[in-house]
């Protein structure tokens, strides 16, 4: 059985971190994710420098094309060539380049959402509100602490029905968990 007939609503996001080498190779993959009927976005299909590749596989494929970009001249010029319809612009090296970026995206009808690694929960916490202020960040982000043994916040990060919900306590609204600071600390 497809996950596309056992969970009609679930939608994924595939990130090929740049694996193919041209949108040539890729168009095969993709049209088969496509006949899915279950795919959010494809992400990184091809060489990020190929922008072409990008634009060619977004006329062929029915699949929302996501560069990863955090630079806003990349930005610039994946939008100038009709690369992709959507963005990963996150961790960029600042909350507010964040933003700024999302912004860029915003003016060119795009939407983002926020990539992450692995970080803790002060971080995601961080994270959580710069998408909460982000118009446009109306994709699933993946801030992923709660998969650690400890984020080394005293609360997690609330989850309600899928949705992580913004503190409204305050600064970013988590507090540093000191005895888990203990715990892991390294002499």
């Amino acid at each position: 059985m497809a996950i596309a007939d056992a969970a009609p609503h679930l939608k994924i996001t595939v990130d090929f971190n740049a694996h193919h080498k041209t949108a040539a190779e890729f168009l095969p993959i993709g049209r088969g994710l496509d006949a899915a009927g279950n795919m959010l976005v494809i992400e990184d299909p091809i060489d990020k420098n190929d922008l072409a590749g990008y634009h060619e596989l977004r006329g062929k494929l029915k699949t929302p094309i996501a560069l990863h970009l955090g630079a806003p001249k990349a930005m610039i010029e994946a939008i100038r060539a009709g690369a992709c319809s959507i963005f990963n612009t996150g961790p960029a090296p600042s909350m507010a380049s964040f933003l700024s970026n999302c912004y860029l995206a915003a003016a060119a009808g795009m939407p983002v959402w926020h990539g992450s690694g692995h970080e803790l929960g002060i971080l995601d916490a961080a994270m959580l509100h710069s998408c909460a202020a982000s118009p446009n960040c109306t994709l699933p982000s993946d801030i992923l602490s709660y998969e650690r043994v400890d984020d080394l916040i005293v609360k997690p990060i609330e989850i309600r029905d899928s949705y992580a919900i913004v503190s409204d306590q305050p600064g970013l609204g988590v507090e540093l968990d000191e005895d888990a600071l203990g715990r892991y600390r390294v002499r």
